[in-house]
């Protein structure tokens, strides 16, 4: 906005949904900082390292990944945890039961699967404990009017006021919809996107979602000033 630059709308990926629900005057940046923190002591807690694991499936049909995540459901906890792009889901849960989806997928032709190194499960059932701890702490915190629209990662639809506190809440044991919130953004009228944050590496998901959608990134201040000169 200093520069110049105002978003029509906004959006985040997990974690960066604090950072966006500040953007949009939501939430004061001291009161994202702290639930932030908290957040991630509650999600470490609820499944501690090495608890559970996180495999990303390529390339393969999202409704077959969730078939096969149920089939494997009899070996303890596995969903899909991130919607990334049409040919990248993740998928999360208990060692044995994402090791198991994993075995499965092979078989029905998955040939690239990427695992990853986070320390939990994020964004499936083993985080309900999680969730409900940050449901506690989300009552403490006032939340303003937006003063642009936002799209969670939750239902991929735009937040409304009432419903904030609830979607934080699940979003830690929820999946995330990323794909679905950039359909929901062009929708919107959106045609030009800026990732703001470290890396590129949504500006590479939006690459495969949709590559004639024009994304900047911007991570310092050289990515920042090549933005503005453009």
């Amino acid at each position: 906005v200093e520069n110049g630059i105002t978003p029509d709308i906004v959006a985040g990926l997990s974690l960066g949904e604090y950072s966006a629900l500040v953007a949009a005057g939501a939430l004061s940046f001291g009161d994202a900082v702290a639930l932030v923190a908290k957040r991630g002591e509650f999600m470490e807690t609820a499944a501690p390292a090495g608890s559970g694991k996180m495999v990303a499936v390529m390339n393969t049909d999202p409704s077959l990944i969730e078939e096969i995540c149920q089939q494997a459901s009899e070996k303890g906890v596995v969903t899909p945890a991130n919607y990334n792009t049409p040919a990248q889901i993740v998928i999360g849960g208990e060692v044995a039961a994402v090791d198991y989806a994993v075995e499965l997928l092979q078989e029905a032709g998955a040939k690239r699967l990427i695992p990853l190194n986070v320390s939990g499960p994020f964004h499936t059932a083993l985080l309900e404990s999680a969730s409900q701890k940050l449901a506690a702490e989300l009552e403490k915190v006032s939340f303003n009017d937006f003063d642009l629209p936002l799209i969670g990662n939750t239902e991929a639809t735009i937040m409304k006021s009432e419903d904030v506190k609830a979607l934080l809440a699940r979003q830690v044991k929820e999946p995330v919809r990323f794909y679905d919130s950039i359909a929901t953004i062009q929708e919107f009228g959106v045609d030009e996107v800026i990732e703001i944050g470290p890396g590129k590496v949504l500006s590479g998901f939006l690459k495969k979602i949709d590559k004639t959608l024009p994304t900047h990134n911007v991570e310092d201040q050289a990515s920042l000033d090549a933005l503005l000169n453009a």
